[in-house]
């Protein structure tokens, strides 16, 4: 028994020890806070790794031209009722096929988020997310080597947000 405390303890502690170190990354839940546009606004967002790319709720965004570029203009609103509006140039347009759906073209817009303390420019596509719970989609393209899912949680990342 008094041996099995001991070995108990110790596994605890080397499971504990990479939990929280994770290599470096930081740990975050399937859902957390973003900020955008510089902390402008946080929003729920789902940690989608099975996403390549990331994508944010523009239902009924406007397209028009500055300076030659195409260019695109939205709002989103927060669970307070606090509304950005977002208006950039259209990077580039996206083929995006699911799963039992046509393929859809779709702008693809830059975008500061901050996800559990990361805060980088990142591409995003326009899509409807109106029926969907959650208003922006991060996938891949920004988790990668930096932050891992812990599906069985939300909101558990750092609120804090630095520049790195």
């Amino acid at each position: 028994m008094r041996c099995l405390r001991k070995y108990g303890l110790v596994f605890w502690l080397v499971i504990a020890t990479s939990h929280a170190n994770a290599g470096g990354k930081s740990i975050a839940g399937w859902v957390e806070h973003a900020w955008l546009n510089g902390n402008q606004i946080s929003v729920h967002a789902k940690l989608d790794t099975g996403a390549k790319s990331s994508s944010i709720s523009a239902a009924d965004y406007e397209k028009f031209m500055r300076d030659g570029r195409d260019w695109v203009r939205f709002s989103i609103v927060n669970a307070k009722g606090k509304t950005l509006e977002i208006a950039r140039p259209v990077e580039r347009v996206a083929r995006v096929r699911r799963a039992g759906t046509a393929t859809e073209e779709r702008p693809v817009i830059l975008l500061k988020v901050c996800v559990a303390g990361y805060m980088e420019e990142a591409e995003f596509t326009l899509a409807d997310r109106s029926s969907m719970n959650y208003q922006i989609l991060i996938g891949r393209e920004f988790l990668k080597d930096r932050i891992l899912v812990d599906s069985a949680r939300s909101f558990i990342a750092s609120g804090e947000c630095n520049a790195r």
